[in-house]
């Protein structure tokens, strides 16, 4: 029994209970993806942060040349939260051609610092020392945490130190041989060849701050800001890529926004539309139109307490999914320790857009439905749209059938009903290109998956030593004969030439900034008097085993029968500049082109060359990624050749000459049961051969392969969760606009259409309103991703294209979707009277 009108809300959710769940989950489903994205931006964020911390330290600015009075007043600075100081001696012998630097730091600088331990604790007292696991394995006997080991000081003289930790590896100090040792020193006399380390308070302005401490240092000063950290907070010393972070992620989360208001709308205002006839009757028997409001708010009401908690609560659990599952992949990735971080700020932020939307979306179709005529309603009139005289009608007919007309006819003949249809379709559409073009766009910042992440170990020329041949036939053929091995790729050191091409093969871009970094003349010169320009050339030479791989790299071109005189190029480069750096190719080449190469390094100086003294090479193929990551230069034309090709072009440069050697090698294993066995026979041979080290790169290849990985899942399941919001919004949408025509359809039915003209009719109409849909969704997408694409080239310079595949994709997808979603309720319909349905009943 029913007791008031309000009791009518909850009455009509109970007996609709299809309509009323799926418009919940579309809620649900919609507060989750904006709370989930702004969630793991934030978790994303501070788990950036943290690995920039255990990188690069937690200091914002490091000064060097400092006096003890200037560190006082740096550190009675108000705005100082800490101060550290770090005391480098140089590096001392240790065993053969290793060493080790000696590092004292007091208690603050040792929070400041990027000290990864990977076991024990930092030094307590003055006789406990920290150094790298790499260095241990040189020592005469196994050693552990806690054992006492000895330790030659900047004097010479060898002191006992307690191993409290062992810190991880650093692949830059054990290509050099050199291991970094941490001591504790607390001393009050801070000597002038210290490094003061600056960590600023959280609320302040770290911009202004390091303006402040400029002012304090001394002109010998040298004051460096950490400006990885610095970026991740949103406080970089460049102020256009401020705003440009701060765009992109103002962009990201707007798009996110408009789609989750967009889809709330449509799916409760549909909801309300459908039962424009029950208003009616309502209204008939006296009901006020404030109350019809009423009615309207609270079954709004009801759905926020549902489906906003759930939203929220399934947005984070969404992210702490994503979480539990990178952290429980193998390998040390980008995002392998996130720490999930949960805003307020973001809850009350969901929250509030997904309520406001809701009312919103209740409000003005109530409204609508409080102005209409009590008998106009009752009678679904309100629902019927006189469309205007036009001659369209005799065109169809000639070329279409009555079924296929009257689709083309019927999808625009109500035209509210048609913009909420194909808005929804549009939505979808929009948000999947963008975000595809968003995915594409962060490729551009990060580094390509290579042949070298299948390499588990490096041999490589220690540099510390004057023989020239410390990586020779004997060594390679000693670690190729190793059980487990079954590759090896010989590094040869890279070649700096300059090459000239013709003026028109700098691109547009290049030029623009070679003018706003270096000189707009950079690339003028002349051969034989006549002008081209001048470029950077980096050769690297490959050996027959490493052009096999290379192989499947080649975008263009072919390498089967590479010749003396070719090479390969590779397509792009990265410029790097004060405010933006840039991708674009050093020279636009295309296969068959021919370069002139000098053999001397690049300069400035000379402009005038002789064509007799320079070397001729052809690009036989080209490449967008290198194989091997062992060439890394920017701004220059990286090139790749045979080895007698770069020998060829450096036979008149003695020095060139003496100094083109192996300088490492790459190791590839069958499998990691090897590993153990193969890092032992590496180091006896590392201990009888002079002028080598070696580095273990499995975890770190791991890690690179387990970031790409992360990434491909996160983006792999927002589309997931874009898709199904999508089909969810659609199906509604669709079913209910043709739920709606009920009287309508039952009408032709009456007239004479069959069941299979009805179809035909309904299900072509989806498909019309997919393609609608998907056009309208498409440019909108691509004008979003362009405007995604502008501050994310303030950051680093690329080429925009067309989403054409994206494009593509969603556009058929959206059409398959429009054609399904319609043929859910035909099967509702063929099941009612046809004089009911004309009735109204």
């Amino acid at each position: 029994m029913i007791n008031s009108y309000k009791a009518l809300s909850g009455k009509y959710l109970k007996d609709n209970k299809k309509r009323t769940i799926l418009t919940i989950i579309g809620i649900i489903l919609s507060v989750a993806l904006i709370t989930s994205i702004c969630t793991f931006i934030l978790t994303v964020q501070n788990s950036m942060i943290e690995n920039s911390k255990k990188s690069m330290g937690a200091f914002h600015l490091a000064i060097t040349n400092v006096s003890e009075d200037e560190i006082n007043k740096i550190q009675t600075n108000i705005n100082v939260n800490s101060l550290g100081v770090m005391i480098s001696k140089n590096a001392v012998p240790f065993i053969k051609d290793k060493n080790i630097e000696l590092n004292y730091l007091n208690e603050a600088a040792f929070k400041l610092m990027n000290i990864n331990l990977e076991e024990g604790q930092l030094p307590r007292s003055n006789n406990e020392v920290v150094i790298e696991r790499w260095i241990l394995r040189y020592f005469d006997e196994e050693v552990k945490v806690g054992d006492i080991i000895k330790i030659q000081d900047e004097d010479g003289d060898e002191k006992d130190y307690t191993l409290s930790g062992i810190a991880k590896d650093d692949w830059q100090n054990q290509s050099e041989g050199i291991s970094k040792a941490y001591l504790i020193k607390n001393d009050s006399n801070v000597k002038e060849d210290s490094t003061v380390l600056v960590e600023i308070k959280d609320e302040d302005d770290k911009q202004e701050v390091s303006k402040e401490v400029y002012n304090i240092a001394s002109s010998k000063s040298k004051v460096v800001q950490n400006k990885d950290l610095l970026r991740l907070i949103g406080e970089s010393s460049n102020a256009d890529m401020n705003k440009s972070l701060f765009m992109i992620v103002f962009i990201v989360i707007g798009i996110v926004v408009l789609a989750t208001v967009v889809v709330i709308y449509n799916a409760f205002h549909i909801s309300i539309a459908e039962r424009m006839k029950q208003f009616g009757l309502l209204r008939a028997i006296g009901t006020t139109k404030k109350q019809i409001m009423n009615l309207v708010i609270r079954e709004a009401s009801i759905m926020i307490f549902i489906g906003i908690p759930l939203g929220v609560f399934f947005g984070i659990v969404a992210v702490y999914c994503i979480a539990f599952t990178f952290n429980k992949m193998s390998g040390l990735g980008e995002f392998s320790n996130l720490k999930v971080v949960t805003s307020p700020f973001v809850l009350l932020l969901s929250s509030g857009i997904g309520a406001a939307t809701i009312y919103v979306s209740a409000y003005l179709p109530a409204r609508s439905a409080g102005k209409i005529s009590p008998l106009i309603a009752i009678s679904s009139q309100s629902l019927i749209k006189k469309e205007k005289r036009n001659r369209s009608g005799k065109f169809l007919g000639k070329f279409f059938k009555i079924d296929t007309a009257m689709a083309l006819k019927n999808v625009k003949r109500n035209k509210r009903r048609f913009y909420i249809t194909v808005l929804s379709m549009a939505i979808s559409v929009t948000l999947f290109v963008t975000f595809m073009s968003f995915a594409k766009f962060s490729d551009n910042f990060s580094e390509k998956v290579t042949e070298d992440n299948d390499i588990a170990f490096t041999i490589h020329d220690n540099g510390n030593t004057e023989k020239l041949d410390a990586i020779n036939n004997k060594l390679i053929e000693e670690v190729r004969n190793i059980s487990g091995v079954s590759e090896i790729y010989k590094h040869y050191n890279f070649i700096l030439t300059q090459g000239f091409v013709e003026n028109s093969a700098i691109p547009k871009e290049v030029r623009q900034w070679a003018a706003e970094n270096r000189d707009e003349d950079l690339f003028k010169s002349k051969v034989d008097g006549k002008d081209k320009s001048k470029i950077s050339v980096v050769f690297q030479a490959y050996e027959e085993n490493k052009l096999n791989v290379a192989k499947k790299y080649i975008k263009e071109g072919s390498i089967d029968n590479l010749k003396d005189g070719e090479v390969i190029i590779v397509r792009e480069t990265t410029f790097f500049g004060d405010k933006r750096s840039l991708i674009a190719p050093m020279a636009k080449l295309k296969v068959g082109d021919e370069i002139l190469i000098s053999d001397v390094e690049y300069s400035d100086g000379q402009e005038n060359f002789n064509s007799k003294e320079l070397k001729k090479v052809k690009v036989a193929a080209i490449m967008d990624v290198q194989p091997f990551s062992d060439l890394d230069y920017q701004g220059v034309l990286n090139v790749i050749g045979s080895k007698n090709t770069v020998k060829n072009i450096i036979e008149g440069n003695q020095q060139q000459m003496k100094n083109f050697r192996v300088t490492d090698m790459g190791i590839k294993i069958n499998d990691e049961s090897y590993l153990d066995k193969i890092d032992k026979s590496l180091k006896k041979i590392e201990n009888t051969n002079a002028g080598i080290g070696y580095y273990n790169k499995i975890e770190s290849a791991k890690s690179e392969k387990a970031y790409k990985l992360q990434m491909s899942i996160l983006l792999m399941g927002f589309i997931i969760v874009i898709t199904l919001i999508s089909a969810v919004n659609i199906v509604n949408t669709v079913t209910t606009n043709i739920l709606l025509r009920n009287k309508e359809i039952a009408a032709l039915k009456a007239i004479g259409m069959t069941r299979k003209q009805v179809r035909k009719m309904i299900t072509f109409e989806g498909v019309l309103f997919g393609l609608y849909g998907g056009i309208i969704g498409s440019v909108a997408g691509t004008i979003l991703a362009y405007i995604l694409y502008n501050p994310m080239s303030n950051i680093r310079d690329f080429k925009f294209t067309l989403p054409w595949n994206s494009i593509v994709i969603s556009i058929v997808a959206v059409i398959i979707m429009g054609y399904v979603s319609a043929l859910i309720p035909l099967r509702r319909l063929s099941k009612q009277n046809i004089i009911d349905s004309i009735r109204g009943e």
